[in-house]
């Protein structure tokens, strides 16, 4: 055996080896197995390194570090590692320049065929009026690879543009019989039959249109911000509403994106010092995207949401998605910490009250799952893409008991939410 092939089976060992201490709760020496896998430039230590380094949790996250280990991945041909990368730079970019660089690498892993990276682009330019066809380029070739929620957003464009897509978007179309598919809520698993024969067909159309497709220009402060103007519905507590924020293919993709997470929703007991009791206050399901779970796509739908409601990204909650089905609920509730109880203590001294709670409708509901305001006597439909925010508290910070408000039970259907919470100060997760 050659230094090369023992080094490489020394370095597939150390990371065997991470992986059983980390079943065994032993992170340090994980930590340390996979550091001497990397150091031998082992492409699943190099991955799982960065990646830990990017989003934290076993050690403070390093981005320099992350960023190293990525690009020695990409340097032996990895495509997924491109993709990281991107979602590196475009969460934490700071400013113009980063954020494009995230782009420019979400385009170099989408050449190479990654579905997360193309459909991402999609969604990030299909509203760039100059981008139609290069977003509809994503589409396609993210159907290609045969991404789920690629699929059913191409099932739901409607709208054929003239333009070099049409005959590829066509084929594509009868190939995957998107007619066939079921909305992405659906618990099947699809997948996509292509023919031999067509499929090589389809792919000589992408190199032909891949060849010549070139990166749009990309703003983010122009694609965030909304023309919408949001109808103020009670001035009580400041209960704004906006229809059409998202759309079904944006609403969709956080779904997707949320629903390996789902666990049985909990809420602060005022018997217990660290809340997070069941309670048959609430009947839901939910998670939230904490760091280790945020993609790129959350954090320009946050961005978005920040740009709204003129409110900054720093000084809100990662951005948590419920589930309800039928007969689950949500009992009248208020959002703010109650001062009064003892395990409010800690979250008001982190970062201050909940302020401003914003509520974002993912589907339609067929009947039921609207949120009441009974203070006010308001009821919200439970409609995909609409938005609604008030704020928790008074100017002067002191709590709204008129902000009261409950998810009513779904009576048929099920229903998504997405919620992001505001508060006095910096957040830190």
């Amino acid at each position: 055996m050659n230094n090369s092939s023992e080094n490489t089976n020394n370095a597939k060992s150390q990371f065997e080896l991470s992986k059983r201490y980390f079943n065994e709760n032993n992170i340090e020496l994980m930590l340390k197995s996979l550091n001497q896998s990397a150091n031998s430039n082992y492409l699943p230590a190099l991955q799982s390194l960065a990646n830990i380094y990017a989003k934290g949790g076993f050690i403070p996250v390093d981005l320099v570090k992350a960023e190293n280990l990525y690009q020695r991945a990409i340097d032996q041909g990895c495509e997924q590692s491109l993709f990281q990368m991107a979602e590196l730079k475009f969460i934490n970019g700071s400013s113009t320049t980063q954020i494009e660089a995230g782009i420019k690498h979400y385009w170099l892993a989408a050449q190479l065929g990654n579905p997360q990276a193309l459909f991402q682009l999609y969604l990030f330019y299909k509203n760039v009026t100059s981008a139609i066809v290069f977003s509809q380029y994503c589409l396609i070739y993210a159907s290609m690879q045969e991404f789920l929620p690629a699929i059913v957003a191409l099932n739901n464009n409607k709208v054929l543009q003239e333009n070099d897509c049409v005959e590829l978007y066509i084929k594509i179309s009868v190939i995957c019989g998107a007619s066939d598919y079921p909305n992405l809520n659906s618990h099947h698993e699809l997948f996509v039959d292509f023919k031999c024969g067509e499929k090589e067909e389809l792919k000589k159309l992408k190199n032909v249109v891949h060849k010549s497709m070139q990166l749009p220009k990309f703003s983010l402060p122009e694609v965030i911000h909304s023309k919408l103007t949001p109808k103020l519905l009670s001035k009580a507590i400041n209960l704004n509403l906006t229809s059409d924020f998202l759309d079904q293919d944006e609403a969709n993709y956080i779904v997707f994106l949320s629903r390996p997470y789902q666990e049985k929703a909990k809420v602060i007991n005022s018997d217990s010092k660290h809340g997070g009791m069941d309670s048959s206050v609430r009947s839901n399901s939910y998670m939230y995207f904490s760091p280790t779970r945020v993609s790129g796509f959350i954090k320009f739908i946050e961005r978005k949401i920040c740009d709204l409601v003129r409110k900054n990204i720093e000084e809100s909650e990662p951005l948590s998605v419920l589930h309800y089905q039928v007969g689950q609920e949500y009992k009248p509730h208020f959002d703010f910490f109650d001062p009064s109880l003892p395990v409010s203590k800690s979250l008001l001294e982190k970062a201050g009250q909940r302020t401003r709670t914003v509520l974002l409708y993912l589907n339609d509901v067929e009947i039921g799952g609207d949120t009441y305001y009974p203070e006010i006597d308001i009821s919200i439909e439970a409609k995909c893409g609409t938005l609604v925010y008030m704020d928790n508290c008074y100017n002067d910070g002191s709590i709204n008991l008129m902000s009261l408000h409950a998810g009513r039970s779904v009576l048929k259907g099920e229903k998504w939410i997405a919620v992001k919470w505001f508060r006095e100060r910096k957040v830190i997760i």
